[in-house]
């Protein structure tokens, strides 16, 4: 059996212009479009990326309190997940 011994390493480097391009992501039905932001940026970014994210979204007057579907803002999500601290700091 082979034993996995390899760390995913992320190579690609993430233009200012590529990350300001999800504050143009719109949901699909009646979400919270900035609370919708924020959690497709925690789902598919880095640390570093959603940092960079949370300054451009704060920076257009966005809310970091947005409250999702399920009653909760992303600073309340991300307190269940764990190794989440980062992504709770850029908020």
């Amino acid at each position: 059996m082979l034993k996995k011994d390899k760390q995913k390493v992320f190579k690609d480097v993430w233009s200012d212009d590529h990350i300001k391009s999800y504050l143009e992501r719109t949901p699909y039905g009646d979400e919270n479009p900035d609370f919708y932001v924020l959690n497709i940026a925690y789902r598919y970014m880095v640390a570093d990326d959603f940092a960079r994210l949370v300054t451009f979204f704060k920076e257009a007057g966005r809310d970091v309190d947005a409250v999702g579907p399920e009653g909760k803002n992303m600073k309340q999500l991300l307190s269940e997940h764990p190794n989440s601290e980062d992504y709770l700091a850029a908020l």
